[in-house]
């Protein structure tokens, strides 16, 4: 099998990619590596869509592969939106506060943020 150009880039994007969830937080960690599988299983996906075009079978493994990756993206940002959720400051990592986020409907909801530098 021949490699390509965009095939390539794709590796070496996702490949830079894990290398640098280890520079978060380890509480974000996971959730980060699960968004950057989805995103080289969606691009992976569409990548092999192109030559197995007129194939039915690789079409449809092609498509099944970018449905994964898209569901694995979504339960990624799920999963990253529940770790940044708070009630104190307690509940954040060490050099975060838990800051209000207001909304439209006059609520509001605690998310861990940096703390501000003094």
């Amino acid at each position: 099998m021949r490699r390509t150009a965009p095939s390539r880039a794709v590796a070496v994007l996702c490949l830079a990619a894990f290398l640098c969830t280890g520079c978060l937080h380890q509480r974000y960690q996971l959730p980060a590596v699960l968004a950057v599988a989805g995103g080289a299983m969606t691009a992976g996906g569409a990548v092999a869509l192109v030559p197995l075009a007129d194939n039915q079978l690789g079409r449809t493994s092609a498509i099944s592969v970018m449905v994964a990756g898209v569901a694995a993206l979504l339960a990624a940002a799920i999963w990253l939106g529940v770790r940044i959720r708070c009630e104190t400051a307690v509940d954040c990592p060490e050099g975060e506060t838990c800051q209000p986020v207001p909304t439209s409907g006059g609520q509001s909801y605690g998310v861990c943020a940096a703390s501000p530098s003094r």
